[in-house]
């Protein structure tokens, strides 16, 4: 068996974010933010073109003549080959002028000259979905520049649609209006903490509309439509509007916003994710954070990723592979994925079972050595590694010699990283390590790492999982280490757990009954919580969770 071939890179389409807004969209949205045929449009990021027409044609509509409108509307794109099809739609529309509408540029240095001025009273669009890996760093600089002029602090980590929105925000002058398509990482992605304060302080009025279903066709980012208003006329507030799909959108925003709907959130600390509790749920996730009682994930150890490969088909292999190419004693025992996980308790009868089906369960950890002093079938393995081009991935060659994969170590658990219906911490007792699609967690004040593990399965970890992590178009909830060590984990009464018989329902894929028995000994009887405020706390999990997970199931129909 030799190495596999190295995983296609990203194209083009998804480098530079590309993914273009359905018209019926962009027609409510230019509808909704375009009042007066003497409005002057933004569009940052312009594509093909599709909001240009809708914000053309809702400019004649009310009464703008046509062959003026051109003067009235600024599009940026900065690949040519779309400029060009934006100015083809115009055009096709008989809209005078369109090369002067759709200029082929960088919007971060087109709004640098001009976000002092705030020219525009409405910005429309949908700021590419750029992940800050492909983020231009001529580009990244400007945009991170204007960020600092609305009193942001940026990060290598931030995505290109931040400071487009940022950039677009200050471009639009005293009674404007923005209407763009978001990603939804803006509700709970720690990189858009400050933009969110910032849009509820630039902002007398916000309004946010998501969806049931995925609107984007073949595309797994769940989006949100940000409608802004600028005014001192206008009560403050954000309000959160939640439809099944497109088809919904036109009547909903003809109803202007409910005043009773607005919420308490502390934009400075707290994610927009608590915009889908009531006041009430939120009041109670508040009390639980000053609960003095209440330990945290930090408090009994430290959460890291699972070990970063740089090439998971190279170094991770099956125990077939590791025997018959004579490198099993160049291994280590592996989880490679979540489903390898069925208990929260990990055995060396686990990591066999998985072992016979054939998974990939044993790690590279090879000798420290020169190619030509390395073991012979550890040399071979290698050379028919460098054939292949998989020492010249980014993660590999930096690494001298590229074949030694850093921080291979055994923790005391696993803690899933990618989260479906619920998150777990399974006791690892087979002396494994994991790939990073599995977190692994280092207890470092000798808690009792079965006991930990029992008590972890509980609504209110659930709940805050929900609330500190952050979810995916697909309906996965991804936590990160840092999100992960602030897991609140009720520990007083943990002692009277049993944790192989939570070990053996887990496995039964009873959680109802493990959570019947978790939430009276740790919440009621250990914590003091009422049963109301536990079927609150588990309402609150179980609301967050459908929510994402149905998007799933939708998409799959």
């Amino acid at each position: 068996m030799q190495p596999q071939t190295v995983k296609a890179q990203p194209n083009y389409t998804k480098l530079r974010g590309g993914y273009y807004t359905p018209p019926p969209i962009a027609e409510v949205l230019s509808s909704w933010a375009i009042r007066s045929s003497r409005d002057r449009i933004l569009e940052p990021s312009c594509g093909d073109g599709v909001f240009l027409q809708q914000a053309s044609e809702r400019l004649i509509a009310l009464g703008a003549a046509q062959p003026e409108v051109w003067k009235q509307i600024c599009g940026y794109e900065i690949d040519a080959k779309e400029a060009g099809r934006a100015i083809d739609r115009l055009a096709a529309l008989g809209i005078k002028k369109p090369g002067e509408i759709v200029r082929h540029t960088d919007f971060f240095a087109g709004a640098a000259k001009h976000v002092v001025n705030r020219p525009f009273d409405v910005a429309l669009g949908n700021p590419p979905f750029i992940r800050y890996q492909n983020f231009p760093e001529a580009q990244r600089n400007i945009g991170f520049r204007l960020m600092a002029l609305a009193g942001m602090k940026p990060n290598r980590l931030t995505n290109a649609w931040v400071p487009f929105l940022a950039a677009a925000s200050l471009m639009v002058g005293a009674k404007g209006r923005i209407a763009m398509v978001i990603p939804a990482e803006l509700f709970q992605v720690g990189y858009a903490a400050d933009l969110r304060l910032f849009l509820t302080q630039h902002f007398s009025r916000i309004r946010l509309v998501t969806f049931k279903r995925l609107v984007f066709e073949g595309v797994q980012q769940e989006i949100v439509l940000l409608l802004a208003e600028r005014s001192p006329d206008l009560g403050g507030g954000v309000d959160v509007l939640e439809m099944d799909d497109v088809s919904q959108l036109k009547d909903a925003l003809s109803k202007p916003p409910d005043p009773n709907s607005s919420r308490s959130v502390d934009h400075s600390t707290e994610k927009w994710t608590q915009y889908f509790l009531t006041q009430k749920e939120i009041d109670l996730v508040r009390a639980i954070k000053s609960n003095t009682r209440l330990n945290t994930m930090e408090d009994v150890g430290n959460t890291d990723v699972g070990v970063v490969t740089g090439l998971n088909e190279f170094f991770a292999i099956s125990g077939e592979n590791a025997r018959g190419l004579g490198l099993q004693r160049y291994s280590r025992r592996l989880v490679s994925r979540t489903n390898h996980l069925e208990g929260i308790i990990f055995r060396a009868k686990d990591w066999e079972r998985n072992e016979a089906k054939g998974e990939r369960t044993y790690l590279l950890d090879l000798p420290a050595s020169e190619p030509a002093h390395l073991p012979e079938p550890v040399r071979q393995y290698v050379a028919c590694g460098e054939t292949k081009g998989f020492n010249l991935g980014y993660k590999c060659r930096i690494r001298k010699p590229w074949y030694i994969v850093p921080s291979v170590y055994e923790p005391t658990c696993f803690l899933t990283r990618q989260v479906h219906a619920y998150p777990k911490l399974t006791v690892n007792e087979a002396n494994a390590t994991s790939t990073d699609t599995v977190h692994r967690v280092r207890f470092l004040n000798g808690a009792e790492p079965r006991l930990v593990a029992a008590a972890f399965l509980n609504s209110l970890t659930f709940a805050f999982a929900e609330l500190l992590g952050r979810s995916y178009g697909g309906g996965v909830l991804e936590l990160e280490p840092r999100e992960a060590d602030r897991l609140p984990l009720p520990l007083i009464n943990a002692e009277k757990l049993d944790s192989s018989e939570i070990d053996s329902l887990v496995r039964k894929g009873h959680i109802e009954n493990v959570l019947s028995i978790t939430n009276q000994i740790l919440l009621v009887n250990g914590l003091g919580f009422s049963r109301k405020d536990v079927q609150v706390v588990d309402s609150i999990w179980k609301k967050l969770m459908t929510r994402r997970v149905r998007r799933r199931s939708t998409e799959a129909a």
